[in-house]
């Protein structure tokens, strides 16, 4: 009997070091994860000793983290662009040789300008990440834990929105480029007598404010609202998985 319990014992003295030398050649953290890590705020020397579940997690949040900050560039570049580069214009008919106002020249700065932002924000929410703790080891979320967290909580639904808004244009911007057009085409109707006047409501028909005023016409409540949530969902998870775990 001893002799049996002793042959059917799961873990002996030479099967479990064979058995951990697999658990570590197989949780070897890759070049992408240690990045990843980092973006999450983490020390990836800590979390190379760390449990499989820790690095997981810190892995998962390090890549939304990164995905804000993409995202978040996409989108100031392109706001940028609605706001300072080339509008729509249907009485403009003189194509113009300067540079500064080419299509191209806009594009190049809406990008840089996308780039700095989306590094100021990316690095803004990594810290907001990072400094998001519970007061306890244990999985309960305290009541002085949630108050601590509402500022995080507030600054990541306005980062949410800020970030989804422009996006939301962009998805939708043959349509609302059409209603510009047709506005534009009803202006110069309308006031074609007063020429510089008429020019001046036509350039101002376009722009960011203008293009937000028209998206509420012409997209439908509910994928407004999803497209938020959607972003809201992001920008919020890393907050609530720091909260509700070790």
């Amino acid at each position: 009997m001893d002799q049996h319990n002793e042959n059917s014992s799961p873990i002996d003295g030479d099967s479990y070091p064979l058995s951990h030398t697999f658990y570590d050649q197989q949780t070897k953290s890759s070049t992408i994860q240690k990045f990843l890590w980092k973006c999450a705020g983490a020390d990836y020397k800590i979390l190379d000793n760390a449990t499989y579940s820790n690095q997981v997690k810190y892995t998962c949040i390090g890549g939304i983290v990164l995905s804000t900050g993409i995202l978040a560039g996409l989108s100031g570049g392109f706001a940028f662009n609605s706001i300072f580069g080339n509008k729509i214009d249907i009485t403009d008919t003189v194509e113009s040789n300067s540079f500064l106002n080419s299509d191209w020249f806009w594009i190049q700065i809406s990008i840089v300008f996308g780039i700095l932002w989306g590094a100021m924000i990316f690095n803004l929410y990594k810290y907001i990440v990072f400094s998001t703790e519970k007061g306890d080891t244990t999985n309960k979320m305290t009541y002085k834990d949630f108050k601590n967290a509402i500022p995080k909580i507030i600054i990541g639904l306005v980062l949410a929105i800020t970030i989804s808004k422009p996006i939301e244009l962009r998805i939708f911007k043959n349509k609302i480029d059409v209603k510009i057009i047709a506005h534009q085409q009803e202006l110069n109707t309308i006031h074609k007598e007063f020429q510089a006047e008429n020019r001046n409501k036509i350039k101002n028909s376009d722009g960011l404010l203008e293009r937000m005023n028209i998206a509420k016409n012409i997209i439908p409540w509910d994928i407004s609202f999803f497209i938020t949530l959607l972003f809201t969902c992001l920008v919020l998870s890393p907050i609530g998985i720091k909260m509700t775990s070790k």
